[in-house]
Parts: structure tokens; C-alpha cells; sequence
């Protein structure tokens, strides 16, 4: 028997109306061995997930795919019969797909999903079945899995669902399973989870995996093989350890080069304007220093209450989102929000804007309250602070040339008009890399690098003081996300804007922060310089934030000691008492647990909510 569990050769995908077909993937080759993960990276279109589609004949309408060869065990997978191809699906061939959300059924509680699995596959029902969809679930660490089959997908949080899509991929303990992009969307330490996970399960039950991702730091921990997709395309295919080691193409070159870029250790005094650049109206001179507050919050706090629509049944609790948060953001600075999916950071960027009513507490700007502020006066305030969302796509109407787009904030300001505002449009699009002659076009024609350079051309329109940025990298990868930094920056220098830059990705917070404001359950617990905290983080919730962070290096990554944070996040409807982390903290004292910890200063310029550090 060959020592590989799959091997491909000549893969050619097709896709576009008769008449009308275009290549998108070409002559793609590879193998995998028994018990190997292979990594497949690459940029968004660059053919990963239509190659692993098309080996479960899986491509969407349309699209077509031939290939000298496609043996899975020695059977040509383009060659089964339908049924026998729904076996190997199921029962040999697991899939984990990105959105564990989209996987899972909306209206079918978890266990019906896993049990019909298992009846499909195995013959299980009844009792079997359901003994069975309990076992799984305990495997991949689901605490109370008796009673989480009868809840349904929306009762988990986005790694317990993902957990769950697991549970049902190996449910019949598959030989081979194909992971596409199964930790994009979570928590750092979340995907330390999933991928500590699907490793043990490696190990007990001999898998082959395929690790399909645009992150090449993650490859750096679980991948034997990487394979580089470019253009639809094979570019280089090497072992881990001697692709970072010394990669050979110029493709894997750039993205290893935008992966191990050094951090911004700057200085956190604003940056002059450059010449010949007017800066955005209402920011002052530099000369003033870092230590200008532009924005405060004190005792911030926000809570949402929910309503119930079931009859007789006890109104639900309150969600306490924000929890008396106090944070100034300084003239000039990047301040970076970091922390898991819950835990409060854009509920506080909107409160911030006034976009999110507070419950109790102030909001300062520019030394003027603002908590108040209704009608006219909002809006009048609005234009001097701006935001770029995750989704550059959803935040362009798809009817509005991008030209009108960013032309809108101008005309409800009534900023300027007429040939005054053509030209504004035209700068705008000039000053973030993009040809002014494409006002005219629509969002649906670019690239989605392109989308949120459009979308921060909106932003700096109304030339901004301040700019929240919630998750604006998030859905691009490394090599977008380094040019969008890159112009962050740009932009910062140029006009000395100040941005509050939402992120649950470290690295990015690393290159681009000059402080660094840590949440957990609605409260701020550590705040620091961006470089003293990453260099010995304080808060024990920060440390397990860090050491969830994969290293670009093959060796030095496997050498580490990886300990997962325990245990999910208390759910913001009934904070534990004490300290908020207690439950989940390797350190927690006996105080931790009665009384809560204030954010005070532990060293000169850094901010703890520790009993540690009394």
C-alpha cells in the first residue's frame, strides 16, 4: 500500500458561462502521507479552498475541475459512483469549514446534528446515537455535553460551535480531515484551542490532516509540508522548518517579510503634518506633547436590557457590557483594544462615539462633555470622529458609485459642494493609493484590499480628528493587511490623526499600537505601552492572551509549552463576583474571588486591575 493517503496531480478548475470559462486553478499537484498535516497558504483567490472543494466534488455551480490524477486509498475520486462518493465524504473524509455558524443548522438542536451523523454513517440510533453525540462532545472539551445536545447553535459561542463541527467531522473517526480556515474568525486564544484539539486527536487517532490557511504563522505550529498558492497556482512546497527557514520563491518570500515585521516602538508624541499637508480641522499644534486627552471615559458603563417573548416567563437579566470603564485616548496615539469575542471593546468604541447610549458615566471630548449631546450638536461633533468597519464590502452601498460613497459625509456636513467637492473626492482617493479616475465605479469591482482603502478614504474625508478602526483588518490577508497598515500610518504622519484600533489579532496590534488597552467581560484590566506590555505582560489574562500568539518559527514554536487558556468566558448576564478572571485564572488568590480589583497604576505609565499587584 503507497505510504500516501491522497495524492493529486494536474488539478485544472474551471469556472464562468459557456462561452465564457476562465482557468482559476492551474496544474495543482500534491500528496498527502499517513499522518502528515499539510498546510496550504495563500492569498484570498489564490485557489485553496476551490482545490479542496473540487476533491469532494464540492465546487459551486458552474465551476469545473479534471486532473490527471485524484486517488484517495487508490480510488480516483473523480471517477465514484454518487453514492459511493457520499460515503467517503462522510465516513472516510472529514471537512471543518470556516463560518462553524453557516456549518450548523439554525432550527436543529446540536445533538439531532451529530446523531444524524451518526445514523448515516454507523446505524446509530436512539440511545446508541445519543450516548455516542455525548462522548463526542466531551472529546473536544464541551463541558455539560448531556445537556448542551439539546441546545442549538446559537446558545454557543463561536469556538464551542466550531467545536461542535468538529465533533461532527470525526464522529465516525474519518481517515483524512480537511481543515478550511477553521480558526480565522476566533479569539486567539480560542484558535490555540482548536488547534491543541485537533493535534491530540491527530495523535490518537492517526489522521491525516489538510490545514488550509491564509495565516503562515499558524503553519509554523502543526504543519509537516506547506504548500504556497499564488494565482491559482502551485509557487513552492517545502517542509515547514525549510520554507521559514530560507523560502525560495518571492511569493513566500513577501509573505514571510510581512509576517516577521519588527513592532512600531515609536515614541507616543503626535507626528507633525507633513509639508505641505494641512492637517484635519479642531487638532492643535503638536507642541502640546502626548499627554493631550482628546477623548475620556469615566465609570463608562453600558448595559443592555433584553426583552422576553415568552409568556409568564421571568424577564431575562440585563447584559452588562461595559462595567465602569475609565480610559483616556491621547492626541496623536494609536490606543489598541484588545481582547476575546464579549469582551466589551466595540461596544465601548461606540459608546465612545455616541453611537451606543451609555447607562451611567461620562464621555469627554476634546475637554468637552459630551454624554448629553442630542440633535444638532451630535451631529455637528460627528464629523471630527469617523470609523472603518471589519467588512469593507458591506460598508459601501453596492448601488453608489465609491465616488459618491465618499462624498457622502461631505455633503451631510455640508462641508463642501460642486467642483469643491469633486476635488476633495479626488484627493481623498489619491491620498490612500487608489487612481482618482475611479469615483465613477462600484464597490463590486475591486478587490477587497481596494474596498477598505475606499473606506478609509470616507473616514479622512471630513478630515477626522480621531478614527475608530473595529476589526479593519480582519478580513484581509497578511499581505493586504501590511499595505492597509502601512497606510494607516501614512496617514497618521501626514495629518497627526489619532486612531483607537480594535483588534483581536496581536500581531497586527504589535506593529501598529502605541499603547495598549486589554479588555475582559466589559472592563479594562491592563493598559500599557505597546512595547512594555509585550514584552512582560503583568495581567494574568494578558500573559494567556500572548502565549496564544503562534511564532513564525517552525522550531522555537514546538519547543513551547502550550497550555491553553481554561475553561469560556462568564457570560456578561451574570458576571462572577470578585475579580471577573478568577474563574479561569491560573493564579487566583482567595480575594480574587469576593472582591474586585481596581485598575491602578503598577509602574510609572501602566495600568494593572491585579490583586497581584497590590
Amino acid at each position: 500500500m503507497s505510504g500516501n493517503i491522497l495524492e493529486l496531480e494536474g488539478l485544472c478548475i474551471e469556472v464562468g458561462a459557456v462561452g465564457q470559462r476562465r482557468q482559476v486553478v492551474s496544474d495543482v499537484s500534491f500528496h498527502v502521507a499517513r499522518g502528515e498535516t499539510l498546510g496550504i497558504v495563500g492569498e484570498s483567490g489564490s485557489g485553496k479552498t476551490l482545490t479542496i472543494l473540487s476533491l469532494l466534488r464540492l465546487l459551486p455551480p458552474g465551476a469545473s475541475a479534471r486532473a490527471m490524477h485524484a486517488r484517495f486509498e487508490g480510488r480516483e475520486l473523480f471517477e465514484l459512483a454518487p453514492a459511493a462518493l457520499r460515503a467517503v465524504r462522510g465516513r472516510e473524509v472529514g471537512i471543518v469549514f470556516q463560518d462553524p455558524l453557516t456549518a450548523l443548522n439554525p432550527v436543529l438542536n446540536v445533538g439531532r446534528q451529530i446523531t444524524e451523523v451518526l445514523r448515516r454513517h454507523l446505524g446509530l440510533k436512539g440511545g446508541a446515537a445519543r450516548l455516542r453525540a455525548v462522548e463526542l462532545l466531551a472529546k473536544v472539551g464541551i463541558p455539560d455535553p448531556a445537556l448542551r445536545l439539546g441546545q442549538f447553535p446559537h446558545e454557543f459561542s463561536g469556538g464551542m460551535r466550531q467545536r461542535v463541527t468538529i465533533a461532527m467531522a470525526l464522529a465516525i473517526e474519518p481517515r483524512l480531515l480537511i481543515a478550511d480556515e477553521p480558526t480565522t474568525a476566533l479569539d486567539v486564544t480560542v484558535q490555540a484551542e482548536i488547534v491543541s484539539l485537533i493535534q491530540g486527536l491527530q495523535r490518537e487517532q492517526g489522521l491525516s490532516v489538510i490545514w488550509v490557511t491564509h495565516d503562515l504563522a499558524l503553519l509554523a505550529r502543526l504543519a509537516d509540508r506547506v504548500l504556497v498558492m499564488a494565482g491559482g497556482r502551485v509557487v513552492e512546497e517545502a517542509p515547514a522548518a525549510r520554507l521559514f527557514a530560507a523560502p525560495e520563491h518571492a511569493y513566500s518570500r513577501s509573505l514571510l517579510a510581512n509576517l516577521r515585521h519588527e513592532p512600531n516602538l515609536r515614541p507616543q508624541a503626535p507626528i507633525p503634518a507633513a509639508s505641505g499637508a494641512h492637517a484635519p480641522s479642531g487638532i492643535p499644534s503638536p507642541a502640546g506633547g502626548a499627554t493631550d486627552i482628546l477623548m475620556q471615559a469615566r465609570d463608562l458603563t453600558v448595559t443592555f436590557r433584553r426583552r422576553s417573548f415568552i409568556p409568564l416567563k421571568a424577564p431575562p437579566r440585563p447584559v452588562q457590557a461595559l462595567r465602569g470603564v475609565n480610559l483616556d485616548v491621547r492626541r496623536g496615539e494609536t490606543l489598541a483594544l484588545v481582547g476575546e469575542s464579549g469582551s466589551g471593546k466595540s461596544t465601548l468604541a461606540r459608546a465612545l462615539l455616541r453611537t451606543v447610549a451609555a447607562t451611567a458615566g461620562s464621555i469627554d471630548f476634546d475637554g468637552r462633555n459630551i454624554t448629553q449631546l442630542a440633535g444638532r450638536e451630535l451631529r455637528t461633533l460627528r464629523r471630527r470622529f469617523q470609523m472603518v468597519f471589519q467588512d469593507p464590502f458591506s460598508s459601501l452601498n453596492p448601488r453608489r458609485s465609491v465616488g459618491a460613497a465618499i462624498a457622502e459625509p461631505l455633503v451631510v456636513h455640508g462641508i463642501v459642494r460642486g467642483q469643491a467637492l469633486r476635488d476633495r473626492v479626488r484627493d481623498c482617493l489619491t491620498m490612500v493609493g487608489l487612481d482618482a479616475a475611479i469615483a465613477a465605479r462600484r464597490p463590486h469591482e475591486f478587490s477587497g484590499g481596494q474596498r477598505q482603502r475606499i473606506c478609509i478614504a470616507r473616514a479622512i474625508a471630513c478630515q477626522p480628528d480621531l478614527i475608530v478602526a473595529d476589526e479593519a483588518l480582519s478580513a484581509l490577508d497578511v499581505s493586504l493587511q501590511a499595505q492597509i497598515l502601512d497606510l494607516f500610518q501614512d496617514l497618521k504622519t501626514r495629518f497627526s490623526l489619532t486612531y483607537l484600533f480594535i483588534s483581536h489579532d496581536l500581531s497586527v496590534v504589535r506593529r501598529i499600537a502605541d499603547r495598549v488597552a486589554v479588555m475582559y467581560l466589559g472592563q479594562v484590566v491592563e493598559l500599557a505601552p505597546a512595547a512594555a506590555l509585550f514584552a512582560a505582560p503583568q495581567h494574568p489574562y494578558t500573559e494567556a492572551l500572548l502565549a496564544a500568539v503562534p511564532v513564525p518559527e517552525p522550531l522555537a514554536e514546538r519547543a513551547r509549552v502550550h497550555t491553553p487558556l481554561r475553561g469560556e468566558p462568564p457570560s456578561p448576564a451574570a458576571p462572577p463576583a470578585g475579580c471577573a478572571f478568577h474563574t479561569r485564572c491560573p493564579r487566583a488568590l482567595a480575594r480574587c474571588r469576593t472582591e474586585p480589583p481596581i485598575l491602578r497604576e503598577s509602574t510609572p505609565g501602566r495600568l494593572v486591575a491585579c490583586h497581584l499587584f497590590v
